[in-house]
């Protein structure tokens, strides 16, 4: 597992863009975590194209699944991740939108509110269901 930072994020990106590919999703969801104060770390699943972001904050640890194909029907009804980005077996969930349910969770998180309020609030505003806080 590789500790991701501003400075690593921002010697890789250029190696995208030159080869014509636009900057992954996955990076930019890193970035908006490290501006929210998280512990970003990396993992790239070794059989398949999939990244495994681990976020770390307030000294809980949430594991996020990006990839271009489904999960394992199985691992993901067991819910062997945190959140699912891209297409899964209950829907889509897009980058866009779980860095805002994640920055809403945190800021309402500091306002005293419980994890099961942060959940109601998040599925109403989002109209996504929260897997886990």
């Amino acid at each position: 597992m590789q500790e991701l930072n501003k400075e690593y994020l921002d010697k890789i990106k250029p190696n995208y863009l030159k080869n014509g590919y636009p900057v992954p999703k996955w990076i930019q969801f890193a970035e908006a975590m490290i501006d929210l104060g998280c512990q970003v770390e990396l993992h790239q699943a070794q059989t398949t194209v999939s990244k495994y972001i681990y976020l770390t904050k307030d000294n809980k640890k949430l594991k996020i699944r990006f990839s271009n194909h489904k999960a394992n029907h199985q691992m993901e009804t067991k819910q062997d991740c945190d959140y699912y980005v891209g297409v899964g077996n209950y829907g889509v969930v897009t980058t866009e939108q779980l860095i805002a349910k994640l920055k809403d969770n945190f800021e309402t998180e500091r306002r005293g509110r419980t994890n099961k309020e942060i959940a109601y609030l998040a599925e109403k505003r989002y109209k996504l269901k929260l897997q886990s806080v």
